[in-house]
C-alpha cells in the first residue's frame, strides 16, 4: 500500500500503470467466479437456481427482487429485465445495454461501496443479473425519509453515523469510478443502497466506460437521466463531463445534510428539479456552519458552471480534513485515514489525459 502511494506521489503514471495502481489502492473483496463470468441461458424457468423471496423495487425497465440460492441458501438481489421476444433488433439493443451494465459493475467490483455481480442469465423473455448484497435497509431515499420519524435514540444515533460516513464512502466510490474512466450518469438516492449501515452505489444501466478514449466529454441530446438530480448542463444538452456526476452527488450530499439540519429551501427544491433552485440553495449554504468540511464540499460541488466544480478527488481531500468522521471503519486505515484518499495523487500524475479537469 505504501509503495503504491509513493509511486503515485513520486512518479508520473502512464495509462498502462493506472489499472494496477487503482486496484492496489482499492479494498480487496472476494470475487465470485472468474473475471470472464459465464452467462447462462435457461429454456425452462424451473432450472433457474434462485428462489423468489420478495420484490425490493420496480423501475421503468426492470424489477429488483430478493432471491435465495436454491442450494446454498445465500441471499441476493436479482434485477430482471423484460425483453422483446418478437423484435430481434430491439432485443439485440436490450442485450447490449444489459451486457454494458454487467461489464461496468464487474470492473468496479473491488470497491467496498459498489454492488457486485454474482451471476447473470437469460430466458426467452427475460434478462437477469444477480447481485450482492440484497440491501437490508432499502435505498437512501427510503432511509432519509425514515430518519426524522425514528424515536429510539440508539437507532437514531446509528442512522446518523451512517449519514456521516456516507459522505466519504460515496466520494471514494465516485473517485474510484472516475479513476477507472467510468461515468455513472444517474446518481440519485434511489441508486444508492443501505446495507449493514453502509452505502453502496448501484444501477449502472446508463453508465459509460471511456477507457481508451482521450476525450470523455459528451454533448447533444443525453441518454436516459433523472432530471430532478441532474446537472444544469445535462438538462441543457451542453458539454457533460465527470463533473456532471459530481453535481448529482452534490445533490445527494445536500439531502444527507438537510435530513439532519432541516432547511425550507431544500424542502421546496425536493418538489422539482434541484438545478432550478440552485442560486437560492447556494445562498443558504453560505450560512451553514455545522460539519464545515461537508459545507465546503457542497459549495464546490453545486456550482452552475461545470468547469468550476470540484472533481471527486478534491471532494475526498476536503472530507479527509474531518478525520474518520466521514468514512466507515472499513474505509479507514490503521491510523484512521481512508486507503482510498490517495486517489487525488492520480489527478496530478495522469500524463495521458490532456484535460485533467475532465478526468476526475
Amino acid at each position: 500500500m505504501e509503495l503504491a502511494v509513493l509511486a503515485a506521489h513520486e512518479h508520473r503514471i502512464d495509462a498502462n500503470e493506472l489499472p494496477k495502481l487503482c486496484h492496489s489502492l482499492a479494498v480487496s473483496l472476494p470475487q465470485h467466479g472468474p473475471d470472464t463470468l459465464e452467462h447462462l441461458e435457461f429454456d425452462d424457468h424451473s432450472e433457474i437456481p434462485y428462489v423468489y423471496v420478495e420484490v425490493l423495487g420496480k423501475g421503468q425497465k426492470a424489477t429488483v427482487e430478493k432471491v435465495k440460492h436454491a442450494r446454498t441458501g445465500s441471499v441476493y438481489a436479482r434485477k430482471i429485465y423484460k425483453v422483446s421476444p418478437r423484435s430481434r433488433n430491439k432485443r439485440k439493443a436490450e442485450e447490449l445495454e444489459f451486457k454494458n451494465e454487467i461489464a461496468i459493475t464487474r470492473r468496479l467490483a473491488r470497491h467496498r461501496h459498489i454492488v457486485r455481480v454474482v451471476a447473470s442469465y437469460s430466458t426467452s423473455d427475460t434478462l437477469a443479473v444477480v447481485l450482492e448484497p440484497a440491501a437490508d435497509s432499502g435505498d437512501l431515499k427510503t432511509f432519509l425519509a425514515l430518519y426524522p420519524t425514528v424515536v429510539d435514540q440508539r437507532q437514531k444515533s446509528s442512522m446518523l453515523t451512517t449519514i456521516h460516513h456516507a459522505y466519504g464512502c460515496l466520494a471514494s466510490g465516485l473517485a474510484f469510478m472516475h479513476a477507472h474512466r467510468i461515468r455513472h450518469r444517474d446518481i440519485k438516492p434511489e441508486n444508492i443502497l443501505i446495507h449493514a449501515g453502509s452505502v453502496l452505489f448501484t444501477d449502472f444501466g446508463v453508465s459509460r466506460d471511456y477507457s481508451g478514449r482521450a476525450d470523455s466529454a459528451t454533448d447533444g441530446v443525453p441518454g436516459a437521466f433523472t432530471a430532478r438530480y441532474c446537472a444544469p448542463e445535462v438538462q441543457d444538452q451542453g458539454r457533460r463531463t465527470w463533473r456532471s456526476d459530481v453535481f448529482s452527488l452534490g445533490v445527494v450530499f445536500l439531502l444527507l445534510y438537510t435530513a439532519v439540519n432541516e432547511n425550507a429551501i431544500v424542502e421546496l427544491a425536493k418538489s422539482g428539479r434541484f438545478y432550478v433552485y440552485l442560486e437560492a440553495i447556494r445562498d443558504e449554504i453560505e450560512g451553514w456552519t455545522v460539519d464545515g468540511e461537508v459545507v465546503n464540499c457542497l459549495s464546490g460541488m453545486l456550482r452552475e458552471e461545470e468547469g468550476n466544480r470540484l472533481h471527486a478527488g478534491e471532494v475526498l481531500d476536503v472530507l479527509k480534513r474531518g478525520g474518520g468522521k466521514y468514512f466507515c471503519v472499513g474505509c479507514q486505515g490503521e491510523e484512521g485515514e481512508s486507503c482510498l484518499l490517495f486517489i487525488p495523487f492520480l489527478k496530478l500524475r495522469l500524463t495521458w489525459i490532456s484535460d485533467i479537469g475532465a478526468v476526475c
